[in-house]
């Protein structure tokens, strides 16, 4: 495996970091340009955004930090990722993470295959995440084959059985994409969302708005979003009860440019 370098990372910002280890990657290729389109592919990002990174002209959230460094260090286990890099990255993966990762709990790109790829196993990995469940449930809900996948979750060590006989979240966890989030995100609204239920105050919430903004007011809706997503997860964390109401929230701010739109295509 691949290591990162942390020569000067103390003197290093995490901009700085990034780009250090891109560019590091970057000059074992032969062609320059050839080199950042696989990367790029590598990484799982734009080879224009793999540009701008590279040039400082933004920074990544933590979601393609992590992409960045699974490449880099070649490896899908996210556990990993977080012993191998530099401190600032570390500390950068960490706070970005509405998930607490010093638990000794392991991260896998696999776990999220997984969810990605089964409804069941989806749906079986965030009831247990919200609370516990029980194989009588999970047969009522899934017949056979949620018996077979609730079995396969617990050889993998994402669930495990308590001193109940009941089903929990176990050690190996799933950090998840944003093209997984957007994947779960809408089979949870199409299954468990209730619009009927919003005649009454107190029972669920959605809201939709659209409207034209400044670059500066569409930055501010964007910072508005995360510091409510933060201000969700502190919450929970706060009022947990694996015993009370299992609830989701999902959230998405975007422009209304598609990404087919031939403007927006990559060359």
């Amino acid at each position: 495996m691949e290591n990162t370098s942390t020569a000067g990372e103390a003197s290093l910002g995490l901009k700085e970091q990034i780009i250090f280890d891109l560019e590091r990657k970057l000059d074992k290729f032969n062609d320059p340009k050839k080199g950042l389109r696989v990367m790029a592919t590598g990484i799982g990002v734009h080879p224009k955004t793999l540009k701008r990174l590279l040039q400082g002209q933004n920074t990544p959230g933590y979601l393609t930090i992590y992409k960045i460094y699974r490449y880099l260090l070649n490896t899908t286990n996210d556990s990993k990722i977080l012993e191998q890099v530099p401190s600032v990255i570390k500390n950068e993966l960490i706070k970005g993470n509405p998930k607490d990762l010093t638990k000794g709990l392991t991260f896998s790109m696999d776990v999220e295959h997984e969810i990605a790829s089964d409804k069941v196993f989806c749906e079986i990995y965030f009831l247990t995440d919200a609370g516990m469940i029980t194989e009588e449930l999970v047969r009522y809900r899934y017949g056979m084959h949620g018996l077979e996948i609730l079995k396969k979750m617990h050889d993998l060590e994402v669930i495990k059985k308590n001193s109940y006989g009941a089903f929990e979240i176990g050690k190996n966890r799933a950090n998840l994409s944003t093209q997984t989030m957007k994947k779960i995100g809408l089979h949870m609204i199409e299954k468990y969302f209730k619009p009927e239920n919003c005649d009454e105050l107190g029972n669920n919430h959605v809201g939709l708005y659209v409207a034209g903004l400044s670059e500066e007011g569409f930055n501010e809706w964007l910072k508005a979003d995360k510091e409510c997503f933060y201000k969700k997860a502190e919450i929970a964390k706060k009022h947990e009860d694996k015993n009370g109401i299992k609830g989701f929230t999902f959230m998405v701010t975007d422009t209304l440019v598609s990404p087919t739109s031939a403007d927006e295509k990559w060359n």
